[in-house]
C-alpha cells in the first residue's frame, strides 16, 4: 500500500475493532457456534484482502522465511487461512465458554512437568482447562491487562482491546507467573505437583538471552523450559494448539529430550507446517537485532541456587 493511503491503512483496524466490540460481541453469545465459524469463513475473505492491503511485504518476507512460496495463489490462501485463524482465536474473546478440546495424551499426563509452547491462535480457549488443572503459566500481562473496564474507555475503537485485556485477566490472572518472580517460584510450583507452561517463541526485548537462529533470524530467545526441567528432575512435554472447525485442540508431544537447540527446530518446524497459525510471527520479524541492555531473565546461576 503506497504511503500517502496510511491514514486509511490505521483506520481499517479502529473500524473493525468498533465493529467487533459494538456489533459482533454483543450478538456471538445468541448464535449457534457452528453459525458463527461460518460466518468467520466468509468474512475471512475479506479480513485477507485487508491482511495484504496493508501489509508492506511483510507477508511474503515471513513465507520466504518459512520456505513456502510468497505470491500468487498461495500468497492469497495464506492470508486468508490467517484471517480465519484470527477470526476464530476472537471467538475466546466474544462466548463464555470458547469451545476447545484437551487430547487424551493430555489429560493422561500425571504429575509435575514442564509444559513448552508457542503462541499460536487459539490458545486461551483451553486456558481454563489448564488452570483447572492447578498449572501455571510463566507469562508477562500485556495489552492492558491491569487497565479500565471497556464501558470506561471512551474511545470506541479502543474498548474492543480492552475488553480482549479483561477476558484474558478473567482466564488466565490466577494461574500466571510472572518471568520476573523469583526462580524459586518456578520450582516451588513443581515441588508441589503442579506443572508449569513455558512460551518459548517470545524474542527477549532487552537482548540478554541467548542469541539464536530461528527460521534464518538472529533473536535473543530465552529456552529456559529446557533448563527448569532438568533441575528439577521432571519430564519436558509440548503443547500444539490446532484449529478442527472452529474448535481449539490442544495436543502433546514427548517427554522430549533436553535440548535446547532441538527445542527451536521443532518450533520452526511447526511454523514451516502451518505458517498461517503462529501469532508472533511480526513480533520476531520486526524485533530489534540483540542489543546490551540488562537482562531481567533468570540466568542460569539464578536457576541453579534457586533449584
Amino acid at each position: 500500500m503506497p504511503r500517502f493511503l496510511d491514514p486509511l491503512r490505521r483506520a481499517v483496524p479502529a473500524w473493525g475493532h468498533r465493529l467487533m466490540y459494538g456489533v459482533v460481541r454483543p450478538l456471538a453469545p445468541r448464535i449457534p457456534l457452528r453459525v458463527l465459524d461460518a460466518v468467520g469463513r466468509v468474512l475471512a475473505a475479506g479480513g485477507a484482502v485487508a491482511l495484504l492491503a496493508g501489509d508492506r511485504g511483510r507477508i511474503r518476507r515471513y513465507l520466504r522465511l518459512a520456505g513456502r512460496p510468497a505470491s500468487g495463489w498461495p500468497l492469497l490462501r495464506h492470508a486468508y487461512a490467517e484471517a480465519l485463524a484470527r477470526f476464530r482465536h476472537n471467538v475466546a474473546y466474544l462466548v463464555p465458554a470458547p469451545p476447545h478440546r484437551v487430547s487424551e495424551r493430555v489429560a493422561a499426563i500425571v504429575g509435575p512437568a514442564v509444559f513448552t509452547t508457542r503462541s499460536t491462535y487459539g490458545q486461551l480457549a483451553p486456558s481454563r482447562w489448564f488452570a483447572d488443572r492447578d498449572f501455571r503459566i510463566i507469562r508477562t500481562p500485556y495489552g492492558g491487562e491491569e487497565g479500565p473496564p471497556p464501558e470506561a474507555v471512551e474511545d470506541p475503537a479502543a474498548r474492543w482491546r480492552a475488553h480482549q485485556a479483561g477476558v484474558r485477566r478473567r482466564l488466565l490472572s490466577d494461574w500466571q507467573i510472572p518471568p520476573t518472580a523469583s526462580p524459586r517460584d518456578y520450582f516451588r510450583t513443581l515441588r508441589s505437583g503442579r506443572s508449569v507452561v513455558l512460551m518459548q517463541d517470545v524474542v527477549d526485548p532487552t537482548g540478554q538471552a541467548p542469541v539464536r537462529t530461528f527460521l534464518g533470524l538472529q533473536r535473543s530467545m530465552a529456552v529456559g523450559a529446557v533448563r527448569i526441567a532438568r533441575m528439577a528432575g521432571v519430564p519436558l512435554y509440548h503443547l500444539t494448539t490446532r484449529f478442527e472447525g472452529g474448535t481449539a485442540v490442544v495436543d502433546v508431544v514427548g517427554p522430549l529430550p533436553l535440548d535446547e537447540d532441538a527445542l527451536l527446530r521443532r518450533m520452526e518446524d511447526e511454523i514451516r507446517a502451518d505458517p498461517a497459525s503462529w501469532e508472533l510471527w511480526q513480533m520476531v520479524l520486526d524485533a530489534e537485532p540483540p542489543s546490551a541492555m540488562p537482562s531481567r531473565l533468570p540466568a542460569s546461576a539464578e536457576l541453579a541456587a534457586a533449584a
